[in-house]
């Protein structure tokens, strides 16, 4: 009676537990269900863009965005990288309702076996409703939340619009968005053209941009793309072969590069206008096309002209400026040694002519500068290839019948009229001898102008520079 009196007990609390259980996972069910937010949005949705700004020609002048993406069709996207991303983020894309049975299942065997979590279940269309309705947060209740937006995420959209959705959604890293950007910055070309190799490093990606990032960490890169080549194997999407012969070929990076300053005083200017048009938002998101009257070969043409007569007028009136305000020795000097240059055997090594490098003056005297180039490697410029050097001072002019003193920029008598031991400058070296370099300092630019090109016959800007730099 004892005995079959416990059991009772025991299986009444049994009962109890498994029911509070049952209600609790009801509680948070039911809470999660109720704070969904409406899938609907899915109809309208319209990710972030590029909005691009184009010269008259139709030429690219400047991009503004938040993130970095260019949506592409379903079509555009290789058979190969589709086929490697199924392979390692959802092999059972196309059979299940949302969420993977089999994968929960695979997934907690491998963390019970390896005693912590090591790999987690979400398919494709949970990484979807995660990445555009919840937050990155932790918490049982986001994850219950994401699993019933999966399923109505699934109810209502084609397996393959929920594939396009995701691969423009998802975040590949360095800050590009969606496949076609991670084709552009890390291959150097358009998604449609990527080949296995490249298809499978992409594919890599999603789960650690940063860990697996073929710039940052090549290695751990190389060892995740294997791991994404023998999925595919075992899915058979591609033979054993296929996957060897592709896993021994090297990246091959090149990144797609946009120049961000051919006209960067008109990019602005452009820039305000289209905020107080159209506002921050419609910028930084919608992905506008704005064509301007710039014409890009003209632009290039305004800055050289504009910078060389700076550079010859800032030499013509002999201003000289040191960097001191802008950098400090040791930051030189930790520069180098960054770059592996530890002493004046290695830092000699790579003095070429033509080559401009920092320079601290060491010591001056009436006709000559000592300045040390790094590790006491010494360079000595004599007053007569200082001779443009001026400095502001008092002369008189005469006004009529009258002389009155104005200020204009002097020659110097003695070179510590204008430099100073500590001075940092820049050098351009000019020869190298056994015993001797050869250089001249190279002036710091000081004198700003600008210059705007105008179509008389119409008004429209043409070309813009507001500055030296």
């Amino acid at each position: 009676m004892g005995l079959r009196h416990t059991l009772k007990i025991v299986s009444y609390l049994f009962l109890v537990l498994f029911f509070a259980a049952l209600a609790g996972v009801g509680f948070f069910v039911y809470r999660a269900y109720k704070n969904l937010p409406p899938i609907s949005k899915l109809d309208e949705y319209s990710p972030s863009l590029i909005t691009k700004i184009y010269d008259a020609n139709g030429e690219l002048i400047q991009r503004y965005f938040v993130e970095r993406r260019v949506v592409v069709p379903l079509e555009k996207v290789p058979q190969n990288l589709i086929n490697a991303l199924l392979a390692i983020e959802d092999t059972d894309f196309y059979h299940h309702m949302g969420i993977s049975i089999k994968g929960i299942l695979r997934v907690v065997i491998g963390n019970v076996l390896a005693g912590r979590k090591v790999a987690g279940a979400s398919t494709i269309t949970q990484q979807l409703a995660r990445g555009l309705f919840l937050s990155p947060e932790k918490r049982y209740e986001r994850k219950i939340k994401e699993i019933l937006l999966a399923f109505q995420i699934e109810h209502k959209y084609s397996k393959d619009e929920i594939l396009k959705l995701y691969l423009n959604q998802i975040y590949f890293g360095h800050g590009a968005y969606g496949v076609e950007e991670a084709a552009k910055y890390y291959f150097g070309k358009h998604v449609q053209d990527l080949n296995l190799e490249e298809c499978a490093m992409i594919a890599a990606l999603p789960k650690a941009p940063n860990t697996y990032s073929p710039y940052r960490h090549p290695e751990k890169a190389k060892r995740r793309r294997k791991i994404v080549f023998d999925r595919m194997v075992v899915c058979g999407f591609i033979s054993k072969e296929e996957a060897e012969a592709a896993a021994k070929k090297p990246f091959q990076l090149k990144k797609f590069r946009y120049s961000s300053d051919r006209a960067p005083y008109f990019s602005e200017y452009i820039r305000q206008e289209l905020v107080e048009d159209f506002g921050e938002v419609a910028l930084y998101h919608s992905g506008m096309q704005v064509f301007t009257t710039l014409d890009l070969s003209m632009q290039q043409a305004a800055q050289f002209a504009l910078k060389k007569g700076l550079r010859r007028l800032n030499k013509k009136m002999g201003l000289y400026k040191s960097y001191n305000d802008l950098i400090r020795w040791a930051e030189i000097i930790d520069d180098y040694k960054a770059e592996e240059i530890t002493d004046a055997d290695q830092l000699l090594s790579t003095l070429v002519p033509g080559k401009i490098v920092w320079g601290r003056i060491n010591d001056v005297v009436p006709d000559e500068l000592s300045v040390d180039l790094g590790w006491d490697t010494i360079i000595k410029l004599d007053k007569k290839s200082l001779g443009w050097v001026r400095k502001l001072g008092l002369k008189e002019k005469q006004v009529g019948v009258k002389f009155k003193k104005v200020y204009k920029y002097l020659p110097v008598k003695e070179l510590k009229e204008a430099f100073k031991a500590g001075d940092i400058i820049k050098i351009q070296i000019d020869d190298i001898g056994n015993d001797k370099i050869v250089g001249h300092i190279v002036p710091r630019q000081v004198l700003q102008g600008a210059l705007v090109a105008i179509d008389p016959r119409n008004g429209y800007i043409q070309a813009l520079v507001g500055g030296y730099d």
